[in-house]
């Protein structure tokens, strides 16, 4: 087996050769080859093989949770507690669970302006308050949330 950057030797274990990463941390995938020798001396590369690792994007998908909420109303003056709350994204791998969760314009960018909304307990947050309801105004937003591996999800 020609051995890319990152996967060790590979070793073999009951009559199978085992392929790992070096760093079983990361969250990627890697793409090798094995290379096969017969007693003649004539030889044969199979492949590709991958290895994926990890929450990596190639084969894990993230989508809205379907009790994802994309509304809500409050009243001038109504409580500023617990005003959204959010159901987190959904990952095809059960191990891919939100990182942190960030309130981030309708385009995905950053928030600019005046905080309408803050989460509340620690990352990833899945409740958020309003700073005001003092007067009427319409808040847009969309949430993005973080998986392992810097994988990102914006909702819908």
């Amino acid at each position: 087996m020609t051995t890319p950057t990152g996967v060790e030797q590979e070793t073999l274990v009951s009559g199978n050769y085992l392929v790992k990463p070096s760093d079983n941390s990361l969250h990627q995938a890697y793409t090798f080859y094995a290379k096969v020798t017969a007693a003649g001396g004539s030889s044969e590369f199979f492949g590709p093989y991958v290895l994926n690792m990890g929450c990596n994007s190639a084969y894990v998908t993230y989508a809205d949770n379907s009790g994802f909420v994309t509304s809500v109303a409050k009243s001038v003056g109504a409580s500023l507690t617990s005003a959204y709350t959010l159901q987190q994204p959904t990952s095809t791998q059960s191990y891919c669970t939100p990182q942190s969760t960030e309130i981030v314009q309708t385009d995905g960018s950053a928030w600019s302006g005046d905080a309408k909304l803050t989460g509340t307990g620690s990352q990833p947050y899945t409740v958020f308050n309003l700073v005001s309801t003092t007067s009427p105004e319409t808040i847009n937003f969309k949430l993005k949330t973080t998986f392992p591996g810097s994988f990102t999800h914006t909702s819908a």
